[in-house]
């Protein structure tokens, strides 16, 4: 058993952490699995790693075995009841919709960043020459 000190800790220190909230908002009702969160949210594999030790330290989520995947046990993280706080909390003050506006935002900005990786790429020797390169009109 937690000693209340020990997790009253956890719990403040949890929000500190790179992507802590993010985890809070992107854990699905019926669990989500670590490939998924890694997929949504902005952090390297360590430190979704982290975030989700620290989260079941401080007894918001939870891991559950979900299934089979290929060769190995798939595990599913649930919220806990107090994460389940947590994340009323957020959609209370608008935290979560403007989670869901940045992720939006951030797929909508990895697709333009490849269009213009690929417009320099295109136009590098004109670029180069120091030459001006036919630009589209925004949308």
């Amino acid at each position: 058993m937690i000693q209340k000190e020990n997790l009253e800790e956890e719990i403040r220190d949890y929000p500190s952490g790179k992507g802590a909230i993010e985890l809070l908002c992107e854990i699905g009702r019926d669990g989500s699995r670590y490939t998924d969160l890694l997929g949504e949210l902005d952090i390297t594999s360590d430190t979704l790693t982290e975030r989700l030790n620290e989260a079941q330290a401080a007894l918001l989520v939870e891991v559950r075995a979900g299934g089979h995947g290929p060769g190995k046990t798939v595990n599913e993280y649930n919220l806990r009841p107090r994460g389940e706080k947590v994340r009323l909390h957020l959609m209370n003050t608008g935290t979560y919709s403007s989670y869901e506006l940045y992720r939006e935002t951030r797929k909508k900005f990895e697709e333009d960043r490849e269009g213009a990786r690929e417009w320099m790429v295109e136009n590098s020797d004109v670029l180069a020459e120091g030459g001006s390169p036919p630009t589209e009109e925004p949308e």
